[in-house]
C-alpha cells in the first residue's frame, strides 16, 4: 500500500517548513532567475522610426537606374570601379548648388 504523505491528514511533508522556498528554487531554476513576465523590453526611437520611413521612401526612388547602380556596385566589390575626381567634384558642386537656390 502506497502512502501520499502530501494527502494524510496530519502528516506536514515540509517538516514544518513552509514549501514557498522550495517553489521558489523551482520557478528560478524554470526561468534562470528572471521573474515570470519580465522579458526583454525594446523601444525605438523617433530617429529610428524617422531613419526607416526615409529608407523605405529611398528604395522608391524614381529615376534611379537600378542597373547602373549594380554594375557600379560590382566594380566597386571587384576593385575595378575607376573614379574620376573631375566628376565627383563637379557632382558635389551641382549637389550644393542645388540646396543654396
Amino acid at each position: 500500500m502506497k502512502i501520499d504523505i502530501g494527502q494524510a491528514p496530519g502528516l506536514d511533508p515540509t517538516g514544518g517548513r513552509s514549501a514557498a522556498p522550495v517553489r521558489e528554487a523551482e520557478r528560478e531554476a524554470r526561468t534562470g532567475g528572471v521573474p515570470e513576465g519580465a522579458g526583454d523590453r525594446v523601444e525605438v526611437s523617433g530617429s529610428a522610426r524617422a531613419l526607416a520611413a526615409l529608407a523605405s521612401e529611398v528604395g522608391d526612388v524614381e529615376g534611379v537606374d537600378r542597373r547602373r547602380v549594380e554594375e557600379v556596385r560590382r566594380a566597386l566589390e571587384n576593385g575595378v570601379f575607376p573614379p574620376s575626381p573631375e566628376r565627383i567634384a563637379a557632382g558635389l558642386l551641382r549637389t550644393l548648388g542645388a540646396g543654396s537656390g
